[in-house]
């Protein structure tokens, strides 16, 4: 079992290969390796996790930005109706934080501050979905 930031269940569905340094790039690979097995145990927290290890924001053993990360970490939280420390499977959680992020308000909630949101698949899928669906409907007679 690892620990996983909250928000870091949305990135780790966006991730491109891009990132700070090569080192994190390999170490998020990894990570996300790990969680694609059906299996795998997570444990949901609002601080340092796993891929933060390699974040130059990182410094021994805290976080930079923790105090935005974590409001960010408590706001999945809250939109998926988890609670911090809980374990899950990796992909109960992937698949619950899908469905709760349903208007692009909540996704701006998270991402709309995120310095990576423009090369993040998961954001741009998500936004752009959305925003069909929402002129469809307005399209609608």
């Amino acid at each position: 079992m690892i620990s996983i930031r909250a928000h870091h269940l949305l990135c780790i569905q966006g991730f491109q290969k891009y990132g700070y340094s090569d080192e994190f790039v390999e170490n998020m690979e990894k990570v996300i390796g790990y969680l694609s097995d059906p299996q795998t145990v997570i444990k949901i927290i609002t601080g340092c996790d796993v891929l933060c290890f390699s974040c130059p924001h990182h410094q021994d053993g805290l976080c930079t930005k923790n105090n935005h990360l974590s409001k960010i970490d408590y706001k999945v939280l809250d939109v998926t109706g988890l609670k911090e420390n809980v374990t899950m499977k990796a992909k109960e959680a992937i698949s619950l934080v899908n469905a709760k992020f349903d208007s692009i308000s909540a996704v701006e909630s998270v991402c709309g501050g995120c310095e990576w949101k423009e090369k993040c698949l998961w954001y741009l899928s998500n936004i752009n979905c959305k925003m069909l669906l929402t002129l469809k409907v307005r399209a609608m007679p």
